[in-house]
């Protein structure tokens, strides 16, 4: 597997999106994964990692995750299946590599992207649990208090390998959340969990999506979840525009 470093520059978030087609909420939930690691061990093959998702961007399919959740791992062993009801790992080709800027506190580091070996997989190969497709100019969410965020991840609460049978039981868990302060000038933002008793341990790297109230055109990914705690009913994620202009400028370097 290819390794690349990237270094970003300073962080711009956009403006507001021109409308679009409106969306299924559903269909943009679909895009989250289940983050596994191959152990090469017969009797444990597997070991749970954490929650991602995919998504696209022009020709390139990205699987995208936070990047402490799959620290300390071997990049050739990270495995992410191609929907929610398959065990077939998709092939990766790259891993990207946010490199630290000046300040290490700036959470927008904390991405894990890897590259698939897109000319692989067709639209058609992921079914109804395809890649969230980003736009490739302006992103698309504006923070306002017009709607709600729902957050699906992995708990690990919810996942179990039974070693005897060699079957391995998942089950996704969708968070509702509403934002609870203005976003950081890194791009972090602040959210509270209005259904949080289930223990979060796992849902780091999930799709935050935002439900707007009243315009479904304005329904999207609106960033990547950091961190959350049960207790404070509190998460952190980082706004789409952070993880949409990475994505732009590593398409650059390598065009």
């Amino acid at each position: 597997m290819k390794i690349s470093r990237f270094l970003p520059g300073a962080m711009e978030l956009y403006s507001p999106y021109e409308m679009g087609t409106p969306m299924n909420v559903e269909s943009l939930l679909t895009c989250a994964r289940q983050i596994w690691f191959t152990t090469n061990q017969d009797e444990i093959p597997y070991a749970f990692g954490g929650s991602g998702f995919l998504c696209q961007l022009g020709s390139e399919i990205y699987a995208v995750t936070a990047k402490h959740v799959v620290k300390g791992q071997p990049h050739n062993t990270i495995f992410i299946t191609r929907h929610s009801k398959s065990l077939k790992p998709l092939h990766i080709d790259e891993f990207i590599e946010i490199k630290p800027r000046d300040d290490p506190n700036e959470e927008w580091g904390d991405l894990a992207i890897y590259r698939l070996q897109s000319k692989m997989y067709s639209p058609a190969y992921f079914g109804h649990e395809a890649p969230y497709l980003l736009p490739g100019s302006v992103m698309g969410w504006t923070p306002n208090m017009d709607g709600h965020f729902l957050v699906r991840g992995y708990p690990r609460a919810l996942s179990n390998i039974d070693y005897d049978t060699g079957k391995i039981y998942r089950s996704s868990f969708d968070l509702l959340a509403q934002l609870d302060d203005a976003p950081c000038a890194d791009g972090r933002v602040q959210i509270r969990f209005l259904n949080s008793e289930l223990d979060l341990d796992g849902i780091s790297g999930a799709p935050v999506i935002w439900v707007s109230k009243d315009h479904p055109c304005d329904h999207c990914l609106a960033g990547v979840m950091l961190r959350a705690t049960a207790e404070s009913s509190l998460g952190w994620f980082l706004h789409v525009d952070v993880l949409a202009k990475t994505l732009v400028a590593v398409s650059d370097s390598v065009s």
